[in-house]
């Protein structure tokens, strides 16, 4: 099972208040709005090819170099993420961290359970992957990744659980 990574969870969450995540226009956004230049700090810091070398590249964004070298020297000793229970409960990368094992990792964790309990229901009551999305009118090609395959990313979280609520009482 693979699940996303928290430098792809920053990623996300960046692009959903930025839209664009380049040059000139990603400074002027940075610059309105603190959170935006928070996470996006942190999505560089925390992505896999990032080296101590690579801020000299954002030298040219005022704004986002100076955040960068402040959050580096910060969260360094946190790059692994194995001892962020050292940090205090209100620092930003708590925050994001714990939102990212809420919205993210809790909930893949969960789908794979549920997944193992939907072949058990299925086999026993005889529910075939055609029926399942058919009567929830769900893609066949995903729901059918995801059955067959155990193709996690195929299926949100809630279509899990309204499938296993369908199998349970069917």
């Amino acid at each position: 099972m693979r699940i996303m990574s928290f430098a792809t969870y920053l990623n996300r969450e960046a692009k959903k208040l930025s839209h664009d995540l380049r040059g000139a226009t990603l400074e002027k956004r940075v610059k309105k709005n603190e959170r935006l230049l928070h996470i996006y700090c942190l999505y560089v810091l925390f992505s896999r090819d990032f080296i101590l070398e690579s801020l000299s590249f954002f030298e040219r964004y005022e704004s986002i170099h100076k955040q960068l070298l402040y959050f580096y020297h910060k969260y360094q000793k946190f790059k692994e993420l194995s001892n962020l229970d050292e940090l205090d409960e209100k620092d930003f990368l708590y925050i994001l961290y714990t939102s990212y094992y809420e919205d993210v990792y809790k909930k893949e964790i969960k789908k794979k359970e549920y997944l193992s309990e939907l072949h058990i229901i299925m086999q026993k009551k005889g529910i075939s992957n055609y029926r399942v999305y058919t009567d929830l009118n769900l893609n066949p090609g995903n729901a059918n990744d995801f059955l067959r395959n155990g193709s996690l990313k195929k299926m949100s979280y809630q279509n899990v659980k309204r499938i296993l609520e369908y199998c349970s009482n069917y």
